[in-house]
């Protein structure tokens, strides 16, 4: 049943009277709801700091990179910039803590794009970025920069030759290959070496003298220069050496009269120089083959002869730093021979309480070589043959043999066999019936 039209004329009515009582409740207890609300806010930021309290701390040895640096460029001071900053931050404990194992997450860098040539005074910034983490300082705050252009020159190797070929002998104009060497580097340090150099020596040199040789930059006072290396380091240098015409090096005939004694032979002569340089007329020199000493006595002579001996010159020839003597030296030394000898073995060493049964063989031969007049004058009992069995028990045994000479300069060569069997027993051994 619909209501009356009375009761739809007050239900407004109603409504506006209970919307200004709820408007009159807020407003009187509006100081309780702000009071209520701060207290929940700062109950949460209470329990947030508890939990994860707001820090500040300093994040020490945080890389720092060098960024964007143009191409062709160089760094000269690069090791007077400090690899790594510290950091002041502030924020909570948890991300501080995390910064603090992981500083590379700061991204300290230097942003080189707007720096040319010359030298730059440049800020340290942070490329780490977050709403909670405040960045307070960085230490230091900014690094100097001094940049050059990377350049290359070319300098030509000139020769540094040491010392002067030998007496009579002239050298030619060095060869160097290749003829320059490449520098590449900073122009302030390129343009500091004022050339480039191949030292070779030729002190003493009868022939073409060749050799690959480091090259060795220098500065305007002529020290050595280091701080870049020439491009090859290496070259080729070659200085010929000529003999002059009325110059000759020409070997040594030895003359000598007689002979060693008996049983004794010539092993070597050495002589000292072993060739002489002489000079004269061009025609005079050509015709020298070899130039002879005067005789050198060597009769009965059974050891080295060591003698100043001087030299034939023919006539119009002289020697070139030289005295016209040299040393001779006559190495004499005994004929070499070899004999055999067939010898019984000597047993030593047995101990007491064992028994030696049998050895086989019985004898060795003894293959000897020395001076042929000490074996033809050999003693038998110049030669031992040993079999030494300190040490051994009951057994069968190979045991070697041990070879004792007494003469000097005799060698033993050879002992057939090599390897004795030896029976030794605890016992006695059976006597052999006979027929």
């Amino acid at each position: 049943m619909p209501p009356p039209a009375d009761d739809g004329r007050r239900y407004p009515t109603d409504f506006l009277q209970g919307s200004k009582k709820l408007v009159r409740w807020l407003l009187s207890n509006l100081t309780s709801l702000i009071l209520s609300l701060a207290l929940a806010v700062l109950v949460w930021v209470v329990a947030v700091q508890e939990a994860d309290p707001i820090v500040q701390e300093t994040i020490p040895q945080v890389p720092i990179h060098l960024i964007n640096q143009l191409p062709d460029t160089q760094i000269m001071n690069a090791t007077a910039i400090p690899e790594a900053a510290q950091v002041r931050v502030r924020g909570p404990r948890s991300l501080v803590d995390e910064l603090r194992n992981r500083p590379e997450q700061l991204d300290l860098r230097v942003d080189l794009s707007q720096a040319g040539v010359g030298r730059y005074t440049l800020p340290v910034q942070a490329g780490y970025s977050h709403r909670l983490i405040e960045i307070l300082a960085i230490l230091p705050s900014q690094v100097t920069v001094d940049i050059q252009p990377i350049v290359n020159r070319e300098v030509p190797v000139k020769p540094g030759v040491e010392g002067r070929p030998a007496p009579g002998f002239a050298q030619g104009t060095p060869v160097i290959t290749p003829t320059t060497v490449l520098l590449h580097g900073p122009a302030s340090v390129v343009n500091l070496v004022t050339e480039a150099v191949a030292r070779i020596s030729i002190a003493g040199a009868r022939a073409t003298v060749q050799q690959v040789v480091p090259v060795t930059l220098l500065d305007s006072q002529g020290d050595e220069f280091t701080q870049i290396a020439p491009v090859p380091r290496t070259v080729t240098v070659t200085v010929a050496i000529r003999q002059l015409e009325d110059f000759r090096e020409v070997a040594i005939k030895v003359n000598w009269k007689g002979q060693p004694a008996a049983g004794y032979r010539i092993n070597k002569i050495t002589l000292t120089p072993p060739t002489v340089l002489i000079t004269g007329r061009p025609e005079a020199v050509a015709a020298v083959g070899v130039i002879e000493t005067e005789p050198v006595d060597i009769s009965d002579a059974t050891g080295t002869i060591f003698k100043r001996v001087s030299l034939k010159l023919p006539e119009g020839i002289s020697l070139v730093d030289q005295t016209g003597f040299l040393t001779i030296e006559v190495e004499i030394l005994p004929i070499e021979s070899s004999v055999r000898v067939t010898k019984r073995l000597d047993v030593q060493g047995l101990n007491s309480r064992l028994y030696l049964i049998s050895l086989s063989p019985e004898t060795v031969d003894v293959l000897l070589s020395g001076p042929l007049t000490v074996l033809e004058n050999l003693k038998p009992e110049d030669v031992r043959v040993v079999l030494n069995l300190v040490g051994y028990g009951a057994g069968t045994f190979q045991v070697p043999p041990q070879v004792e000479i007494l003469p000097q300069g005799v060698r033993m060569e050879n002992v057939l066999p090599s390897l004795i069997q030896v029976t030794i027993s605890a016992t006695p051994p059976t006597p052999t019936p006979r027929p």
